[in-house]
């Protein structure tokens, strides 16, 4: 499962390059090729991490008064 949020945020930063970035460029990444799907594996992967760490943490300050 991938956040739609990823691919955004990759077409977003090479519209922030400007001028160095052309239409072949932008149509490139929404094609969603290889190199795309495995960042946005990447990042789902560390915010399962990451929300996984949390959560562990969470439970170790939050705990029921008996």
């Amino acid at each position: 499962m991938l956040s739609c949020a990823y691919k955004f945020l990759l077409i977003a930063s090479l519209a922030g390059m400007g001028d160095l970035i052309t239409d072949e460029s932008f149509k490139w990444a929404s094609t969603y090729p290889p190199l795309v799907k495995a960042s946005c594996k990447l990042c789902r992967f560390q915010d399962d991490i990451v929300s996984h760490k949390v959560h562990l943490t969470f439970l170790l300050v939050v705990q029921p008064i008996n």
